[in-house]
């Protein structure tokens, strides 16, 4: 599994109804899991594993700028007690593919780089629909599957091919047909007309939007989750009987952020257990599903959002971070490794902090 790490210029910014607080003095993480305190109360039945099927986000477009799919050093044996594993969520898999279109235009191989890809299932690593082909296979299979454009690049919507004014262009700069224009948020957009006036169309859909992609997939190798932390927390899932349990103590208000996504209001937030936003309580943070230590007070900083934010995790393997892109701008869903619980989001800013 990846280490997931907070990286210089990211905000992390978490939900204070999914954490509770242990009020002492922080020695790290280490013989505080024990007596943290953390309020639970009420939910559905809607998680009975270790994490829940998330709610995919298609990956930011990258065909112009990078290859869509990142490479990592791969080992090519994977079995336990002689059998290989199946791919199933949170696994760390890595496969050759190709990617045609329908008229046989090949648009991506990692044969042709010689770099196997290297993926988490769950974190928007990937295309949805790839990311489902691999679920269920084994190390050593192959595997050939056509994906709809809503599970691959999306369909296209009028709506995002925009006339952009002149004015919007530094003073001398022209604009031509076929030229590329960056976006705030990292989108790589072509320019598809050029009109008297100087004001221009982007074409701000996917290269391969609206249309099928056909992958031919081998897996080379399946990891599963780390069950310990670097640190020597357990990561192990909870059991189906245990995550009911812990469920049905959660608050109402805790169980909207923890397993509906939802966001509280900046600059009322408080924690499970009742602190406040604010707090400049010394202590560790934990997840009020689970229990897991996650932050810890050492690393907490006042961003001017109105929302608690950290410069880390107190560990990085208690923590994953999955590619979401759903409001707009390019940021990261923050999940506990130990029950997919919702926690926030890291934004990428060039802050000099994570929220």
């Amino acid at each position: 599994m990846p280490s997931c790490s907070i990286r210089s210029g990211q905000r992390l910014q978490l939900l204070l109804l999914a954490l509770g607080m242990l009020a002492a003095p922080s020695q790290g993480f280490q013989g505080m899991s024990s007596g943290t305190s953390y309020h639970q109360a009420a939910a559905t039945s809607t998680i009975a594993s270790r994490c829940f099927p998330p709610r995919y986000a298609r990956p930011f477009p990258k065909h112009r700028t990078a290859s869509a799919y990142p490479t990592r050093s791969v080992a090519l044996k994977s079995a336990v007690g002689g059998m290989t594993m199946q791919v199933k969520h949170l696994d760390r898999v890595t496969v050759h593919y190709e990617g045609r279109l329908d008229d046989g235009e090949v648009i991506d191989s990692s044969r042709k780089r010689d770099q196997p890809f290297t993926f988490t299932v769950g974190l928007a690593e990937t295309l949805i629909g790839f990311e489902k082909l691999t679920l269920g296979m084994r190390a050593g299979e192959t595997k050939q599957g056509r994906i709809p454009p809503q599970e691959a690049y999306g369909g296209r919507r009028d709506e995002l091919v925009i006339l952009v004014s002149e004015q919007s262009l530094p003073k001398g700069v022209e604009m031509v047909v076929g030229a590329e224009v960056t976006l705030p948020n990292g989108q790589v957009a072509p320019v598809v007309d050029v009109s008297d006036d100087g004001s221009f169309t982007l074409d701000l859909n996917h290269r391969f939007a609206g249309q099928h992609v056909t992958y031919d997939i081998e897996v080379l190798d399946v990891q599963e989750p780390k069950t310990e932390s670097a640190s020597g927390v357990s990561l192990k899932p909870l059991t189906a009987e245990a995550m009911e349990g812990e469920i049905s103590r959660l608050s109402a208000d805790s169980r909207k952020c923890l397993l509906d996504h939802a966001t509280e209001d900046a600059y009322q937030g408080v924690t499970a257990n009742g602190y406040a936003w604010d707090t400049n309580k010394k202590g560790v943070y934990s997840v009020a599903l689970g229990g897991l230590p996650v932050f810890s007070s050492r690393d907490k900083f006042d961003h001017g959002s109105g929302r608690m934010s950290f410069t880390a995790p107190i560990d990085p393997d208690h923590i994953l971070l999955r590619r979401d892109n759903s409001e707009g701008q390019l940021r990261r869903q923050v999940l506990c490794a130990r029950t997919g619980a919702h926690l926030g989001y890291a934004y990428e800013d060039g802050e000099g902090g994570a929220r």
